[in-house]
């Protein structure tokens, strides 16, 4: 199901989930700005790669167009954090940073990648549970739809064709309602 976005909205950036990890992208190139020199094409750059990938995942997969892309590209952002937390514990045992700076960032990694998961589970969720809505308000018209075709009720056959309009118009109405409170 597709999910309106206004062309430049940015909508991306009220979430809270994106300023979270804008926040880790911030401190991670700080910290990244000291490592040694040797490093800049190989551990400085994987960081910084790994870090901007979680921010920019999350933006991308907003202005996509379903729910079930968003999924993905929270879903890669994930993978992202999960690459930074790695490169993370390799800077620290190279002493690259401090006991205190490998906390910090650690709690900062682990509260994105928490709201990351949160984020995906609970959109799974609202997807799936609106689908069964859907599906369940269409087979109420189908059954409807097929009472009349036995010849129950034909007497009442534009009511009836008004419900399943109704069923069919509700049944959408919900996947969409949920679809647009998933953001």
């Amino acid at each position: 199901m597709k999910r309106p976005r206004a062309p430049g909205s940015g909508g991306y950036r009220n979430q809270f989930i994106y300023q979270k990890a804008m926040n880790l992208v911030i401190k991670t190139l700080a910290l990244s700005k000291r490592f040694p020199r040797e490093e800049k094409f190989g551990l400085t750059s994987q960081v910084r790669r790994a870090a901007t990938s979680i921010s920019s995942n999350i933006a991308e997969g907003y202005r996509r167009r379903t729910t079930k892309e968003y999924i993905r590209y929270l879903t890669i952002a994930y993978g992202s954090c999960g690459e930074l937390q790695s490169q993370t514990d390799v800077a620290y045992e190279m002493k690259y940073i401090t006991k205190d700076e490998y906390q910090a960032i650690n709690a900062l990694e682990e509260e994105v990648s928490r709201l990351l998961w949160s984020s995906i589970e609970t959109l799974k969720t609202r997807a799936q549970g609106a689908r069964s809505m859907a599906q369940g308000l269409a087979n109420a018209g189908t059954q409807g739809a097929r009472r009349e075709a036995q010849g129950v009720g034909h007497e009442k056959e534009g009511a009836r064709h008004e419900e399943q309009g109704l069923a069919n118009a509700e049944a959408q109405g919900a996947w969409d309602k949920a679809e647009e409170s998933t953001l």
